[in-house]
């Protein structure tokens, strides 16, 4: 069952969809025209339908903080506990590798 929200000024534009059987939220930090972010989008939206989490994307120019955080390391991909899963250059096997100890624990 979903449930559509409007998110808070601070994230993207975008509609978020939140799943109620997801129990985590993976943060994506990104910004518009971003070669590199929607290669990692896409490569964490396929790991998505193996290990079932959501995706907030984070528009770094919507906050001065995440500006200042990520700017130079975008797209960055985060944990609600701040454990960074992957940046830059986002490669499959290390984001899957990252997935499967983050699931393992729960």
């Amino acid at each position: 069952m979903s449930r559509r929200i409007t998110p808070p000024s601070f994230i993207s534009t975008e509609t978020v969809f939140i799943k109620e059987r997801f129990k985590l939220i993976i943060y994506f930090y990104t910004k518009n025209d971003c070669s590199l972010c929607d290669k990692g989008f896409e490569t964490l939206r396929i790991l998505q339908k193996t290990y079932h989490f959501s995706i907030e994307k984070r528009d770094i120019y919507t906050q001065e903080e995440w500006l200042e955080k990520y700017h130079i390391r975008i797209p960055v991909i985060e944990t609600e506990d701040g454990i960074v899963l992957d940046e830059g250059i986002v490669s499959f096997n290390h984001l899957e590798e990252k997935m499967t100890h983050l699931f393992s624990r729960e």
